[in-house]
């Protein structure tokens, strides 16, 4: 799993996924994770196939770090 935000969303999601993630840890899930700056969570599902790769490098990263 990898838990992915950006720095422009609104705060109820950056808290949202901020516990999430500290649940997910406390029960010995932890996921990969990232902060997206200048990103929203509209612009991080929309960036994907575009010149803009500052969303989709560090997640190509994670998925071959996993395979």
């Amino acid at each position: 799993m990898y838990l992915a935000w950006g720095e422009i969303d609104p705060p109820n999601i950056i808290t949202f996924d901020e516990a999430l993630k500290t649940a997910l840890c406390k029960a010995g899930r932890c996921p990969a994770s990232g902060f997206f700056k200048g990103h929203s969570h509209m612009s991080l599902v929309f960036s994907p196939n575009t010149a803009d790769n500052s969303v989709t490098g560090p997640i190509l990263k994670w998925m071959k770090s996993v395979k």
